[in-house]
């Protein structure tokens, strides 16, 4: 029993988790970065133009929701990263909603193209592998996030501001 005390901190598996949150972070702000370079893109601006031949608006569209989804998971990964190092009691239940939700939305963006795409793979070696990924990471850290003892005596911390 004394030993599960000593249990706390952001140590042992935590430290990967952690690692895991602030790559995420990174990666996440790359994606938005390369969807800002494809906004540049001079072949963007064709498939926007009904006068083109590569003419597709429901891409424009899905490109759009895309980056306002990475924007909205960037901001919830900065949050993540906030809660994480803070030690906040939120964290576990905050992390394990953000991991299933951004697996979901990895599914419905892959399900998506491959009604748009039918005659291409939209779930082609790169997509399951993120999608396996994901899956992963949701099936490890949900758990240990429920069950761990170190969670329990170091996610204990309220906000600030509350009384």
């Amino acid at each position: 029993m004394n030993n599960q005390r000593n249990l706390k901190g952001l140590g042992g598996w935590l430290i990967v988790l952690g690692i895991k949150i602030v790559l995420s972070l990174l990666l996440l702000s790359f994606d938005i970065y390369s969807l800002y370079q494809l906004f540049q893109n001079e072949a963007l601006s064709q498939i926007s133009d009904q006068k083109s031949e590569l003419y597709y608006p429901t891409l424009m569209y899905l490109l759009y929701i895309e980056s306002i989804l990475n924007i909205v998971f960037f901001l919830l990964s900065v949050c993540a990263v906030y809660l994480f190092f803070s030690k906040h009691l939120y964290f576990p239940t905050f992390y394990i909603a953000f991991m299933a939700s951004f697996l979901l939305v990895q599914l419905c963006d892959s399900a998506i193209l491959s009604v748009l795409f039918t005659d291409k793979n939209a779930f082609d070696t790169e997509t399951i592998m993120q999608l396996a990924t994901s899956t992963m990471g949701c099936l490890i850290w949900t758990p240990y996030l429920l069950m761990s003892v170190r969670v329990k005596n170091t996610f204990t911390q309220h906000s600030k501001h509350s009384a």
